[in-house]
């Protein structure tokens, strides 16, 4: 016989018995000659949502420094249908450093690849802004930008702060996908309390959702 029984569990053939568990457990070996049991998933690193911003048609998206506080070790921002108000601009990102947004300074590597084969390189040692996207983005119906950026640490004083962050488009050369992936970095130990996205040539942030998560 096996099946349920009352508030226990009987497996068929193996003599072994073990209690029923609570809701939300999983059912797993205890080993070697041992029943089978109930117990709590293994845990793991949770996505904590922090805030929220929608853009509508702002010269820039700051996620401010309430948010970015030394709770958590790292942060990432996910953005969703992101679209400038301009044709073929390219978005940018600057890291505040004590209540200012730093406009120089900044190193990043970025690598753009178009589903047609072109690719763009994007590099600067000393530059104003990295930038998030390689390749222009259109303002056109259904060209937007999805992504996700990381920053670790931003609350630190010890080591250099970066950010990594991978992002797909739609371009403004025929609608062709874009596949971005970005590394950068503002080059100060300092602690880092913003992140501010914008266009880089014209015009403003006309759609688009940014959500703040503190990855515990």
């Amino acid at each position: 016989m096996s099946g349920i029984v009352g508030s226990r569990l009987n497996i068929r053939g193996s003599g072994l018995v073990g209690s029923l568990g609570t809701d939300g457990q999983i059912f797993t070996s205890s080993g070697a000659g041992a029943g089978a049991v109930f117990e709590d998933a293994a845990g793991g690193g949770a996505w904590n949502l922090l805030s929220t911003t929608t853009a509508s048609n702002d010269a820039t998206i700051d996620i401010e420094t309430n948010d970015l506080d030394s709770t958590y070790t790292n942060y990432a921002v996910v953005f969703s249908d992101v679209q400038p108000s301009s044709d073929n601009q390219t978005t940018c990102v600057q890291l505040s450093v004590g209540g200012t947004y730093a406009t120089s300074g900044y190193q990043f590597c970025t690598r753009g690849t178009r589903s047609d084969g072109v690719a763009s390189n994007d590099v600067s040692e000393s530059a104003a802004h990295m930038l998030l996207t390689g390749l222009g983005v259109g303002s056109a119906t259904g060209e937007v930008t999805h992504g996700v950026l990381y920053i670790f640490n931003p609350s630190g004083t010890t080591y250099t702060k970066f950010i990594r962050a991978t992002s797909c488009q739609i371009g403004a050369t025929a609608g062709r996908v874009i596949l971005t992936s970005v590394a950068g970095s503002n080059m100060t130990q300092t602690a880092v309390d913003g992140i501010r996205f914008f266009p880089r040539d014209d015009g403003d942030v006309a759609t688009g959702t940014f959500k703040l998560y503190g990855i515990s």
